[in-house]
């Protein structure tokens, strides 16, 4: 069973509310009678959102006429079904233009025009709201259409009611001159209002689908209501209301003078639902608020369950990030280790060696050097060269500086050119003085066999 939560009649409507009212049509038009309670309130406190319409079904708590329409159309109960695309997207465009500019033109008139708030707006709500509720909430819609107000539209549409100084006697001329700014401002004021109330009921007129002839039929999409229905009369019935019957009114007048055809829909759309006792909305069973302990016990703890399971729901998406969260970290963790490790190895198993500039150019020179040196000044026996060379080696060591840990495991490519080259060179000087010994020993024998020939 599906429990709707409203505030009471008034205004000459079923609801004093333009979102009760939408709700309540809506929801009666849409849900059959045996499925739907409607529930005449006073208090908003007892939804989940703090405002009305309320909507309770079983565990669901839903406030609002926005979250109420997506929640029944959800449940099959939809009155847009049989639209196109294309005017299920004007009802909702327009819709939201209704609720919008519709209703700051209806705040306007009913709670910022201190003459109609005073008049008419306030006892309105006391006949509907009982103690303490007659004192808060009219004051505190006042304070909040002037802020909604002041947001939309700029500051030059407050501040222009006239309030008489306690000056003295002799300066009563300046009362009497700040009532004239009071009123030129108040006239500049409703002249900017006329023109915003004009633009938007001519708007609204224009896109309303006619048919050929230029006749509407009984709704604004043919013979069966829609969710734009509902809209325009919970929204824009109360207007017709406003000129009627306010003192004072300075944006429904526009609607009677320059827009009949949306007059004329507005009637007969209220004329349908709730224009005598026959009609639909007046014939709908309409509950007062529970006030039996036993009652207010189940809806407060149905609000209290609500919001637990809206928690838990809360707390449980929360720990499925955390958990998404380790994750992530694990996997980093992981691979970071992975890389670190594998560099590690390559580096410790000398497969990738890191050398320093400084020495590789020193390497460079040593080799150079070697290369260089003439075969004649080396040393003569192949020890000899072998220890200057050594000598040289640690003289040029230690010139550039200690050895460091590699150059002592590592011999170093000077040392063993220096080596090598030691060796060939003293290998050559053998060579050249057997060659000398092998002539010497020649000429010796040659000078002696000449001689006995000689002698003989």
């Amino acid at each position: 069973m599906i429990q709707l939560f409203v505030y009471g009649p008034g205004f000459g409507r079923p609801s004093i509310d333009p979102a009760c009212l939408t709700a309540l049509t809506y929801c009666v038009l849409a849900i059959p009678a045996d499925e739907l309670l409607v529930y005449r309130t006073n208090n908003s406190r007892m939804s989940p959102t703090q405002e009305l319409p309320a909507l309770m079904d079983g565990n669901v708590w839903l406030g609002g006429w926005r979250s109420i329409l997506a929640y029944v159309k959800q449940k099959g109960y939809n009155l847009d079904e049989k639209l196109s695309p294309a005017d299920t997207n004007t009802a909702a465009v327009i819709g939201r233009l209704i609720e919008r500019k519709g209703n700051d033109l209806w705040l306007l008139d009913a709670y910022c025009i201190e003459e109609n708030y005073v008049k008419s707006t306030r006892p309105e709500w006391s006949k509907v709201l009982g103690f303490p509720f007659n004192y808060i909430k009219p004051k505190h819609d006042q304070q909040q259409a002037w802020k909604r107000l002041r947001a939309s539209w700029g500051s030059d549409v407050s501040d222009v009611e006239y309030v008489p100084s306690n000056m003295p006697i002799s300066r009563m001329w300046e009362n009497e001159r700040r009532k004239q700014q009071a009123s030129l401002k108040a006239c500049a004021r409703d002249i900017r209002i006329h023109s915003i109330a004009l633009s938007f009921y001519k708007t609204i007129e224009q896109l309303f689908s006619l048919n050929e002839d230029g006749q509407q039929g009984d709704y604004i999409f043919g013979d069966e209501p829609s969710s734009l229905d509902c809209v325009l009369y919970g929204y824009l019935s109360l207007h017709v209301y406003a000129w009627e019957q306010f003192p004072h009114a300075v944006a429904t007048p526009a609607l009677a003078a320059e827009s009949p055809k949306l007059l004329e829909l507005l009637n007969r759309l209220h004329n349908i639902w709730a224009g005598d006792d026959n009609s639909i909305l007046r014939l709908f069973p309409v509950q007062t608020q529970p006030q039996g302990f036993t009652d207010l016990a189940t809806i407060a703890w149905n609000n209290v369950r609500s919001k637990v399971s809206e928690s838990a729901l809360h707390i449980s998406k929360n720990m499925k990030n955390q958990d998404k969260l380790l994750a992530y970290a694990r996997n980093g963790f992981f691979i970071t280790a992975s890389v670190f490790g594998f560099v590690w190895y390559v580096v410790s198993n000398g497969i990738v060696q890191f050398t320093d500039e400084d020495e590789y150019e020193n390497l460079q020179t040593g080799e150079e050097m070697v290369s260089e040196e003439p075969a004649s000044k080396a040393p003569a026996a192949g020890t000899e060269a072998k220890t200057d060379a050594k000598e040289g080696v640690d003289a040029s060591n230690s010139e550039n500086g200690p050895a460091s840990a590699e150059d002592e495991t590592i011999p170093s490519a000077q040392s063993l050119l220096g080596t090598l080259g030691s060796v060939l060179a003293g290998h050559s000087e053998d060579e050249e003085e057997e060659e000398n010994e092998a002539e010497a020993f020649e000429d010796e024998n040659s000078g002696v066999i000449d001689e006995d020939d000689f002698d003989e």
